[in-house]
C-alpha cells in the first residue's frame, strides 16, 4: 500500500474511495524521528449508495451453551458480508445486518455441533417473518436458506421438515 496522509490529531478522513468497498488501512504512532510503534491494521467497509436492505437473524439454543460453531452466513453481492451466531454461554441472540440494495443477498446454513439445539428466524424489515427453523439438525452445511433480491424482496429457499415421525 501507499501512505494515505499523516495526522496531528486522532482522525483522518479518506477521500476518493468506492462505495460498499472493504479495505484495510494500517495505524502507527509516530512520536519521533526514530520512535514508531507497532504498525496495526483495521478494516472497514465505505457507505452503500442508494440505500441498505435491512434484516435481522433471530437465534435460540435449547440448552443455553451457544451455538457451537452452528452460524447463518450472510452473502453479499457474492462475498461473506457477515455471519450470525450465539456466543459461548448464551441461549438467544439476534444480529441484524443492512447490506447495500443493489446487491443480492444469500444466507447459508454451516453446520457445528449440536445442531440440534439451535433454532432461528430470518426477519425481513417489515417485521415479517420470512423462514422459521426450529431445530438446525434438520439443515446441511451450505444450505441455501433465503435469498434477498436487489430490491431487498426475501424468498425463503429452504424448506424445514415438517413431518412428524409415526408413534405406531
Amino acid at each position: 500500500g501507499e501512505e494515505a496522509g499523516s495526522v496531528s490529531d486522532t482522525a483522518y478522513t479518506f477521500t476518493g474511495l468506492t462505495a460498499n468497498t472493504v479495505y484495510t488501512a494500517g495505524i502507527r504512532a509516530f512520536c519521533g524521528e526514530g520512535d514508531t510503534s507497532v504498525m496495526r491494521t483495521i478494516e472497514f467497509r465505505t457507505a452503500c449508495e442508494g440505500g441498505t436492505c435491512t434484516f435481522s437473524v433471530v437465534m435460540s439454543d435449547s440448552y443455553g451453551d451457544g451455538w457451537s460453531g452452528n452460524a447463518v452466513d450472510v452473502y453479499s453481492a457474492g462475498s461473506l458480508f457477515a455471519s450470525a451466531t450465539i456466543a459461548g454461554n448464551s441461549s438467544s441472540a439476534t444480529e441484524t445486518f443492512s447490506p447495500c440494495l443493489g446487491d443480492s443477498v444469500v444466507l447459508v446454513w454451516q453446520s457445528g455441533l449440536y445442531a440440534y439445539e439451535t433454532s432461528f428466524s430470518i426477519v425481513n424489515a417489515a417485521d415479517s417473518t420470512v423462514l422459521n427453523v426450529n431445530g438446525g439438525d434438520q439443515c446441511t452445511t451450505g444450505d441455501t436458506l433465503v435469498v434477498f433480491d436487489g430490491q431487498c424482496a426475501a424468498t425463503a429457499v429452504f424448506v424445514p421438515d415438517t413431518c412428524e415421525t409415526p408413534t405406531d
